[in-house]
């Protein structure tokens, strides 16, 4: 009997230690639930001011505040759609890249033999490329899910010898820096950002 009483206190402390733990998971989840609540909501409601604007806007205006949003590119997007849009940026920034190389005559830039011209990439680098731009995944294994996403893409083509693959628009992206290449006369040789704005303005129009 004298043993149980001395154990009283010691069991009446870990009882209210269990109390409080429990007391702060409660309302630590309860926290939790509100945030992903107010994160879902925020989703959503980028998404849907997103695709306002890309329709109100020149894209020039797009690309330039994509440039400065790099954290959120490819948030509030489908898979597919966030898979369509990385690979093309990717032709994009690479085409720029090359057309701001000097030519050589030993390194001639043109459709047959691109100077540093390199759209492909692989699952994983799509995969980083989609986290790092906002992306996000739905389950624990985000590289079975951008293979999902690659097999039912129609906008990307793949390369049956690396493996790699690249939006299936990467020859006339790279058609689009050419003029700019061959010319090292025209002004704003160097102006990216408007050859991009450019080549965004005829394919919106040709849509």
């Amino acid at each position: 009997m004298t043993t149980n009483r001395r154990a009283l206190p010691r069991v009446k402390a870990v009882l209210e230690e269990l109390d409080r733990a429990a007391a702060e998971y409660e309302q630590a989840k309860d926290v939790y639930e509100d945030a992903r609540a107010r994160y879902q909501a925020a989703g959503e409601r980028f998404a849907s001011v997103r695709r306002l604007a890309k329709g109100g806007i020149t894209g020039m205006e797009w690309f330039e505040w994509l440039s400065g949003h790099g954290a959120v590119r490819y948030a509030g997007m489908s898979l597919a759609e966030a898979i369509g849009e990385y690979l093309t940026d990717v032709a994009f920034q690479s085409a720029a890249e090359a057309a701001s190389t000097p030519d050589t005559p030993t390194t001639r830039f043109s459709i047959s033999t691109p100077h540093q011209y390199d759209p492909w990439r692989s699952l994983e680098q799509i995969m980083t490329g989609l986290e790092e731009g906002g992306y996000e995944f739905r389950t624990q294994t985000p590289g079975r899910e951008v293979n999902a996403g690659l097999t039912n893409l129609a906008t990307k083509v793949k390369n049956d010898v690396t493996g790699l693959y690249a939006t299936v628009d990467h020859k006339e992206i790279l058609e689009v820096f050419i003029p700019h290449v061959d010319k090292p006369d025209v002004p704003g040789l160097l102006d990216v950002p408007g050859i991009i704005s450019g080549a965004l303005k005829e394919q919106q129009e040709k849509k």
